[in-house]
């Protein structure tokens, strides 16, 4: 990921009627930081602003259109977590991902979409389709062994 590529000025600042050269195009794989969110907060009850206890909060959250995948959810373990504790975040992330846009019916009992394809519409339908819910990625950042 990385942002636009901006113009370079040529040359010293004393040419001031020179014009800007473009960088060249940015290698195909590469998005918008823009793409990227931190801190996502996805609540299993209650609502955004307010979430029930023991929501998840995803550390990273991707989502560009056109992408593949179009959605994405970051978990990163420094190693600090057991691996019951980060079993639990999966299940809390699935509960999630369960939950109705019309939340005053059940999971089981909603035929509307899920409240994850209400806040990122342009996840592919095709993808909400083959998907039950987005792909979570668990990054460890340190050894975590056995």
């Amino acid at each position: 990921m990385q942002t636009p590529p901006e113009p370079m000025l040529p040359g010293p600042r004393t040419a001031p009627d020179a014009a800007p050269r473009v960088l060249a195009e940015r290698p195909p794989g590469l998005g918008p930081l823009t793409a990227w969110t931190t801190e996502v907060t996805l609540p299993a009850a209650g609502t955004f602003a307010s979430p029930a206890r023991g929501f998840p909060r995803a550390d990273l959250v991707y989502a560009l259109p056109g992408a593949a995948p179009q959605l994405l959810f970051v978990e990163v373990d420094n190693g600090t977590e057991s691996p019951e504790v980060l079993a639990d975040k999966v299940a809390r992330y699935a509960a999630f991902f369960k939950r109705p846009a019309d939340s005053r019916r059940p999971a089981h009992a909603s035929t509307g979409p899920a409240l994850w394809h209400t806040v990122w519409p342009h996840a592919a339908p095709e993808d909400r389709r083959r998907l039950a819910h987005p792909p979570v990625a668990v990054v460890f950042t340190q050894d975590t062994g056995p």
